[in-house]
């Protein structure tokens, strides 16, 4: 059996030719690969990182394009799923790779408590 994750009733699975796709609820198949379908991955975010990234899981979490998806959550300006995306972060060390990024992101629509967290959990030191 090839390697498959469930999610709030969805799937990421990788086929016989090595490529990821998800299957939405309504069963349709996307390419994962090929387009950008975060606005249908950020349930993924509902998920614990370390569940997500266990070892039964690691063909899939190695090809998911996991910093476009938390880029893609914060930048959607909604703070749930920014929410979610810092746990990630936090959780997962990946400020590294986020905080030049970070720096260019208008923070304006965010709560007070929600800014101090971005700007502490991608260690910004120089506020916009």
């Amino acid at each position: 059996m090839n390697e498959q994750y469930f999610f709030s009733g969805m799937r990421l699975f990788i086929d016989k030719e090595n490529t990821l796709f998800l299957e939405g609820g309504s069963g349709k198949i996307y390419n994962v690969e090929k387009y950008d379908y975060s606005m249908f991955l950020l349930p993924l975010l509902e998920v614990p990182y370390d569940d997500f990234f266990s070892q039964k899981n690691m063909k899939i979490s190695e090809r998911l394009r996991i910093i476009d998806l938390l880029k893609f959550s914060i930048e959607n300006k909604m703070e749930y799923w920014a929410e979610l995306a810092l746990d990630w972060i936090e959780t997962g060390g990946l400020y590294p790779v986020l905080t030049e990024w970070g720096k260019t992101i208008e923070t304006k629509w965010m709560s007070q408590k929600l800014k101090h967290r971005f700007w502490k959990t991608l260690r910004i030191r120089s506020y916009p």
